[in-house]
């Protein structure tokens, strides 16, 4: 009898442990969040992960076909040349103004550079023109013009400064407008801005470098006076 009891009672056991384990094992499953977390963590790391890498690349080609559509169409041969040959024109009336006044030797001998390469890219711009059938301003305009005027106003150490900063402001927007021009769907064009940007860059590197020159020797002049 006591051996029955002890299986019995052994068989009971058993059957309770398999269905507390049975009942641990499926209540997780059932009720808990480890599922529906397994199930929605695919959807937000795939979305994360490929979303913005997905979204960034055409976003990328997109602003890059806008800015080179819009480098074209601000960049038509008529305006072009309008406002390269102003530029040009301005420099070498600049520079015959440096050569006038200043009694600085950095100064002139800059001016000399511009008035040599701005007048041969003029005279080649106007050649190219004619050969598209572009017209080419003959004067200054107004805006440009004010500027001589301004500069031909000042003498001395006055004028140095000022020419310095004026040729760093219009060779920086020279570059600006010769890098847009390398665009024009008109080939030459295209190919003369292409050709005279990287002495329009060192021009600007020059133009920074005397620039820094005057305002060197503008402090001295000011701490010598004191």
């Amino acid at each position: 009898m006591n051996s029955i009891r002890s299986t019995a009672l052994w068989t009971a056991c058993g059957l309770c442990w398999v269905a507390v384990a049975a009942a641990q094992t499926t209540a997780p499953t059932n009720g808990s969040s480890a599922t529906p977390g397994t199930a929605e963590a695919p959807a937000p790391t795939t979305g994360t992960a490929t979303g913005p890498a997905a979204a960034s690349s055409p976003h990328q080609h997109e602003v890059t076909g806008e800015h080179g559509k819009a480098m074209g169409k601000g960049t038509s041969a008529k305006g072009f040349v309008s406002k390269a040959a102003q530029a040009g024109m301005t420099e070498v009336k600049l520079a015959e103004l440096a050569a006038q006044k200043s009694q600085n030797d950095a100064v002139k001998q800059f001016a000399s550079h511009m008035q040599s390469d701005h007048s041969t890219a003029n005279s080649e711009l106007e050649s190219i023109a004619k050969q598209e059938n572009i017209p080419v301003p003959d004067k200054l305009d107004a805006k440009h013009q004010a500027e001589v005027d301004s500069l031909s106003k000042k003498s001395g150490a006055a004028f140095d400064k000022a020419y310095a900063t004026a040729m760093v402001k219009s060779h920086k927007q020279a570059v600006a407008l010769f890098k847009s021009g390398s665009h024009s769907s008109d080939q030459n064009i295209a190919s003369f801005a292409n050709k005279t940007l990287p002495t329009l860059e060192s021009h600007q590197r020059m133009a920074d470098d005397l620039a820094s020159q005057m305002r060197v020797a503008s402090a001295g002049n000011g701490t010598s006076r004191q």
